[in-house]
């Protein structure tokens, strides 16, 4: 072929990656290398000034580059959206700027597709640098960092996503808005959401545990002001999504469970500081809720239950 790749096997994708951080932009390249020269890529740059660009760099090889660009910042969801609104072949695999996609990874998630997985997502494991966690952290604190911890079964995460776009479109499935990142706010939810909605189709989900991506996010997020903001906004989106208690449930079981590799006095410190920092951004997601209803009527009693 001109750019010496070959149409390999598998069904075509469309290759998507949303992001707002221009010092990303230029380890993608190395991610488009694993692609076939009848796929696409769609990079939605959310936020993000023109001249950014420059970062992409590249050899002008490769499948076909779309790129869309949002002066203003959209959010997370709205560029996923934007990329089911776009995408011409059937399947789209998302992948976050800060995950390092394989070719072995590729091909498993092209396989699954082609048996009828609807959505299907590879394991997030945690960057060669982190190997030995602070002490307010243990492995029951990597979820909110994207990285898979602890015994399966895993969720489908967001960071490594592949679904049909096809059958999201007919089914009206799309990223909620008010779940996905936007900015510097920590929003979180929008994939599992997504997952959730694609599952009620009668096809499960199917999480690749045998291959998986490295997520090489920032040090900076294992900070302790980042982990305290990001669990602090995962309580305001489980708020947001109507699963409050679930979602305290959950946390728990994750947070306790999943530290296998800690003793149990090791563990239940942070378990607790996280749940406690998850209820209150429950609470201050909820009196935010009930001020708004009034500013907007007026007169009208607040609702009751927890708003979906």
């Amino acid at each position: 072929t001109p750019n010496g790749r070959a149409a390999g096997p598998g069904p075509p994708i469309t290759l998507a990656i949303c992001s707002n951080r221009p010092e990303r932009l230029g380890a993608i390249p190395g991610t488009l290398a694993v692609l076939n020269e009848d796929d696409r890529v769609i990079i939605v740059l959310d936020g993000v000034a023109g001249s950014a660009l420059d970062e992409l760099g590249g050899d002008g090889k490769g499948p076909p580059v779309e790129l869309v660009l949002h002066p203003s910042t959209l959010g997370l969801s709205v560029s996923r959206n934007d990329v089911l609104r776009r995408a011409a072949t059937r399947y789209v695999l998302f992948v976050d700027d800060d995950v390092i996609l394989t070719q072995t990874t590729l091909q498993a998630i092209r396989a699954a597709l082609t048996d009828g997985t609807t959505v299907v997502g590879a394991r997030l494991d945690r960057p060669p640098w982190l190997q030995k966690l602070p002490f307010w952290m243990t492995e029951g604190q990597l979820h909110y960092l994207g990285v898979h911890a602890g015994a399966p079964p895993f969720s489908v995460w967001g960071g490594c996503m592949a679904l049909d776009a096809a059958f999201a479109r007919a089914s009206g499935v799309l990223f909620r808005p008010e779940l996905g990142r936007t900015g510097v706010r920590l929003e979180s939810g929008d994939d599992s959401s997504f997952v959730a909605e694609m599952a009620c189709g009668g096809r499960s989900p199917r999480l690749l545990q045998d291959v998986g991506v490295v997520h090489d996010f920032s040090p900076d997020r294992v900070r302790l002001t980042y982990l305290a903001r990001r669990v602090f906004w995962q309580g305001r989106a489980e708020v947001r999504r109507g699963s409050a208690f679930r979602g305290i449930a959950k946390e728990w079981r994750r947070n306790h469970r999943n530290a296998i590799g800690s003793t149990f006095l090791r563990r239940v410190g942070p378990a607790i500081g996280c749940l406690s920092t998850l209820v209150a951004g429950m609470g201050w997601e909820r009196v935010s809720q009930i001020i708004q209803h009034k500013q907007h009527c007026p007169g009208q009693r607040a609702p009751g239950g927890i708003v979906p």
